[in-house]
C-alpha cells in the first residue's frame, strides 16, 4: 500500500491521447475512457433498432449512428450533471477528494 491517495481518474489512458491537449479535461469530465456508462445505454438501444427494423438498412444505419451519438452524449451530459451535484459529498470522500 502506498501513502498516495486513491484517484479514479487515470490520465494515462490510451484514448485521452487522441485528442488535444485542450480538450482532455472535458474528456476527463465526460468520462469518455470508461465507456461502460455508454455500451449499458447503446447495446439495448440497438438491440430494439435491429428488432424494430422493418427491412430498410439505409435507415436502420442512420438511426444506429444517431443513436450511438445520443448514448455518447447522454452519458457525459450525466456525468457532468453528477459531478455538479456531488461536488460538496466528492470532497469528503477520499476516493473523489481530489476530483475538479
Amino acid at each position: 500500500m502506498s501513502n498516495q491517495p486513491h484517484q479514479d481518474i487515470k490520465h494515462n489512458s490510451r484514448l485521452l491521447h487522441l485528442f488535444p491537449q485542450d480538450l482532455r479535461p472535458y474528456v476527463l469530465l465526460a468520462r469518455l475512457e470508461r465507456p461502460i456508462g455508454v455500451w449499458l445505454l447503446l447495446i439495448p438501444g440497438l438491440w430494439a433498432i435491429a428488432l424494430a427494423g422493418a427491412g430498410n438498412t439505409a435507415t436502420q444505419i442512420k438511426t444506429a449512428i444517431l443513436f450511438a451519438i445520443g448514448s455518447i452524449v447522454m452519458r457525459a451530459a450525466g456525468c457532468v450533471i453528477n459531478d455538479i451535484w456531488d461536488r460538496d459529498l466528492d470532497k469528503s470522500v477520499e476516493r473523489t477528494a481530489t476530483r475538479p
